[in-house]
């Protein structure tokens, strides 16, 4: 701590008793993190990341609408700047008309959790400081799909972990670590089987695609993929009841900094959706229904790397949860 505070007071910041406290968390964080920095001007600059992110949480944790928690995690000594680079999601790439499954009336269960079947989720996934986000929930829906496609037939699911490399590196009209979209990944896996990710494994950069060298070695192929009709909770449930399905958020919110409850952030949201995750479930605490959704930010996120996002009506959704979502089919 001395140390610290020798280098803090060096750069012109107090190490008064009152923020003696703060000062622990940071050296904590450090630890639990195992981050360290080469300069006394980059620990400055993170520590005020830090402090950035300490004064969010404490007034996110404040709100009493909130019925969610915030506290420190591996991005609070990231700049947003950092941060948005890993939320992939670009609508704009989008070249051609979706193709929306049937609305039907269909009654759902009252909450479904494709997590406590077994071999249909398959573990959490980190993505890095890669805006892979896309390729990541791609993969997650693909692997359910065969895996529920494989319990139908044999009795037994076959849960087979797919490479998301494979998407980023070789999905023509995406731009790998600078974003993409699920649709368009499936597009490509309807011409291209996805190989497991022990044949072609996760980088966290966008290289050549090596695809040709593996061609033998692809498992699984997309028959068909459909979105989901925009702004309505009932198809969107209904798909999940299905399958685990491709859903995005606008994450530029308090997402960065949650740690559990049920996300509903009442404000921070800027209207576009900007990141893909997968929405394995849904169900209800109280008298709030909430969405399951898998991300791809590793098991020290959230809840165990997921989160739950409050179902609050038709429209958007909680961050544009509800306007952009797909199904997938495999073979």
């Amino acid at each position: 701590m001395q140390s610290f505070c020798a280098a803090l007071g060096f750069l012109g910041y107090s190490c008064a008793p009152e923020d003696a406290a703060l000062h622990q968390k940071f050296v904590e964080h450090m630890s639990v993190y195992g981050l360290s920095y080469g300069t006394s001007e980059e620990m400055k600059f993170r520590f005020e990341q830090f402090m950035r992110t300490e004064n969010q949480i404490n007034e996110s944790n404040a709100n009493p609408e909130h019925t969610f928690v915030s506290g420190h995690n591996k991005f609070s000594t990231w700049t947003q700047d950092e941060f948005k680079k890993m939320l992939g999601k670009k609508p704009e790439l989008a070249t051609k008309a979706k193709k929306y499954a049937p609305v039907t009336d269909e009654a759902v269960p009252d909450s479904v959790d494709w997590r406590q079947e077994e071999d249909i989720v398959s573990p959490i996934q980190d993505q890095g400081q890669c805006g892979s986000c896309w390729a990541f929930s791609t993969t997650a829906a693909v692997e359910s799909a065969h895996a529920l496609k494989t319990k139908k037939a044999n009795g037994k699911a076959t849960l087979l972990k797919l490479s998301e490399q494979q998407l980023v590196d070789c999905t023509p009209g995406c731009l790998g670590c600078f974003g993409g979209l699920e649709a368009t990944a499936m597009d490509y896996l309807e011409t291209a089987a996805q190989d497991l990710e022990t044949d072609y494994p996760y980088t966290a950069r966008w290289g050549t695609c090596e695809v040709s060298k593996n061609d033998a070695k692809g498992k699984v192929m997309v028959t068909d993929h459909q979105a989901i009709v925009d702004d309505k909770v009932l198809p969107l449930k209904q798909a999940i009841a299905k399958a685990p399905t491709c859903v995005s958020i606008d994450a530029e919110s308090n997402l960065q900094s949650y740690t559990g409850g049920i996300f509903n952030p009442k404000s921070g949201c800027s209207g576009t959706p900007n990141h893909a995750v997968t929405a394995v479930g849904y169900g209800s605490e109280g008298n709030q229904e909430y969405y399951i959704i898998r991300n791809s930010w590793g098991t020290s996120w959230g809840e165990d790397g997921y989160f739950r996002a409050a179902i609050i009506g038709d429209g958007d959704g909680t961050c544009e949860i509800q306007t952009d979502s797909n199904t997938v089919q495999t073979d």
